[in-house]
């Protein structure tokens, strides 16, 4: 795995839930992530103030499994209560009992398309098609201050694209024609386009994440937030 958490570095707010779930499962196709909370009539949240303003992006992941999940929760995370959206129906499982495909099923309420709490919080897809949950997507991104849409493929359905690089050695890393994000692993490498830095995450933010808290005074997850400022297309 490419990307390997950094040393002890954050000190975890306690701020967070006791996650309805106690273990962590993986498998070749889907993954159970622990402690990532589920947006629902009564969300569970991370506490954060709101910065930045009403935004929606969409991010891609090259390659790496953990980095696909992790990035989409540090990029919500910086900008304060923001909505996860996964659109991948073979994405990881993030528990919960509301989905979007179960959304698309019984159709929203007022309640739903809205934060009923300040942070961050992520709803699973549940095993439908964005092109399926297109106006249960564009009611969220109306109704939330900020949406990131975690994406399988290299295509905004809904808004721009932020294409994530593990920066890797040699060819492995490719050499992007446009602007992107790049996350440093645990190799020395040079990152082959013009694009926004992301230090490795250190070990406490990593398992903070994993058990549903907000990670205090995380690099990591400070360096997100020029994403939000950078012009996406």
């Amino acid at each position: 795995m490419c990307l390997e958490p950094a040393g002890r570095e954050d000190r975890t707010s306690g701020r967070g839930f006791d996650p309805p779930w106690s273990t962590l499962h993986s498998a070749t196709k889907r993954m159970s992530w622990q402690g990532v909370v589920c947006a629902s009539v009564a969300p569970y949240v991370f506490g954060v103030e709101q910065r930045g303003s009403v935004t929606a992006l969409t991010i891609w992941t090259q390659g790496d499994g953990l980095l696909s999940v992790l990035a989409p929760i540090g990029l919500a995370a910086a900008a304060g209560t923001s909505l996860v959206i996964d659109l991948d129906p073979d994405g990881p499982s993030f528990g919960g009992s509301v989905s979007l495909a179960a959304l698309v099923r019984s159709g929203p309420r007022r309640d739903d398309l809205r934060p009923q709490a300040s942070g961050p919080a992520v709803l699973a897809n549940g095993g439908i098609d964005p092109g399926e949950a297109e106006t249960v997507v564009r009611a969220l991104i109306e109704g939330w201050p900020s949406i990131v849409m975690r994406s399988p493929c290299d295509a905004g359905l809904f808004a721009p694209v932020v294409p994530v690089y593990p920066l890797l050695p040699g060819s492995l890393t490719p050499s992007p024609d446009r602007f992107c994000v790049f996350q440093r692993t645990g190799f020395y490498a040079e990152r082959g386009a013009e694009g926004i830095e992301i230090p490795r995450p250190s070990a406490a933010t990593v398992r903070s994440l994993l058990t549903g808290s907000l990670p205090g005074r995380s690099r990591w997850v400070r360096a997100w937030r020029p994403v939000w400022e950078h012009p996406w297309r």
